[in-house]
């Protein structure tokens, strides 16, 4: 599914059934937003998904990278590295390039580090933009403080269907944790990674999406 806006447009005045012509929009371009502004897209099968995004002309595409698609087992071992994951990110990774893309990568959220390891080590090289952690405040607020997302964790003064969980206090550990989960990938690119030459200077970021 593509997450993007492609064009927008404003009111600019009333129209009703009776207008003959009735030009009631203005289309905004590109020119609207500031230098620097990127255009992307986030897919998931990546063949003509990719086609389609230069067909629209956008700056980047963004990947979701699957824990369990490249460990299996969850922790880093050579033996329980699944090799086919790594060469289906590699194929994709060179194909948004080879197609003008700039590839912005997110990696989902002990076991954390070993997961952003293997990333980087493998795909670091041609990433210049890596999401640690996608919409988090869901996970805590959604997840352990209203209940509405997995695991379910709730308050039963919250409401009623609630069975386990403390609203009050576990948003605020699963907020804690998952920021320092991005402060050890941010570490341990910066010491292991990005001084090396053939790794890029690059942003690690949270993306926080409002709907």
């Amino acid at each position: 599914m593509f997450m993007m806006i492609l064009t927008v447009f404003v009111s600019t005045g009333y129209c009703d059934d009776t207008d003959v012509v009735c030009d009631c929009t203005t289309e905004i371009t590109r020119d609207a937003f500031p230098p620097g502004f990127l255009f992307g897209a986030s897919t998931a099968s990546y063949q003509e998904d990719i086609a389609i995004a230069k067909s629209l002309n956008l700056d980047v595409y963004r990947i979701s990278i699957s824990w369990p698609r490249i460990l299996p087992y969850g922790k880093l071992n050579g033996s329980h590295i699944n090799w086919e994951g790594i060469d289906y990110y590699n194929r994709l990774i060179n194909e948004t390039i080879e197609q003008g893309f700039d590839s912005m990568k997110l990696i989902h959220t002990e076991d954390f580090e070993y997961y952003v390891d293997v990333c980087f080590k493998y795909f670091g090289d041609r990433i210049k933009n890596w999401f640690t952690l996608n919409e988090p405040w869901s996970y805590a607020s959604l997840g352990y403080g209203t209940g509405n997302l997995a695991p379910g964790r709730c308050s039963r003064w919250l409401r009623t269907g609630c069975i386990d969980g403390d609203s009050g206090t576990e948003p605020y550990w699963v907020a804690h944790n998952l920021l320092l989960a991005h402060a050890a990938a941010v570490n341990l690119y910066r010491n292991k990674y990005q001084v090396r030459l053939e790794y890029p200077k690059t942003l690690l970021q949270i993306v926080e999406t409002i709907h």
